[in-house]
């Protein structure tokens, strides 16, 4: 298991995971605003389990538009996971105000691979 500070609202961390002598990565990335540090971190993961909770513009009032976002957009993930070169990906933590395949759909057209939800009790493999 290892850990990489990403930015966020309150400090936080990316994690990875690995089975000991094995190949295959799963990283998290846990709530974070677009950074570099998550694309060199799940750099040629097998999989990258990536929250998209924001919402995309405009800015919500309670957002001060000085301050780097706290959360990924689907957009922003589906980026991150191609500039990362990840195997699979995989959003989680997208908002209930919209409507789950628009959400699949805006990553995979930036990922350009097809695009996963997570759901509850899924199992993934690496």
């Amino acid at each position: 298991m290892r850990f990489q500070p990403v930015p966020h609202y309150v400090p936080t961390n990316a994690l990875e995971l690995r089975a000991q002598g094995e190949q295959g990565r799963l990283v998290f990335s846990s709530d974070c605003g677009p950074n570099e540090e998550l694309v060199d971190f799940a750099s040629g993961a097998e999989l990258l389990l990536i929250e998209a909770t924001r919402l995309g513009e405009p800015l919500r009032d309670d957002e001060d538009p000085d301050e780097p976002p706290g959360h990924l957009t689907a957009a922003d993930a589906g980026e991150i996971g191609r500039r990362a070169a990840v195997g699979r990906l995989v959003l989680t933590h997208y908002s209930d105000q919209l409507d789950p395949e628009h959400v699949r759909a805006q990553a995979q057209a930036v990922f350009g691979r097809p695009v996963e939800l997570a759901r509850e009790g899924e199992r993934y493999e690496i």
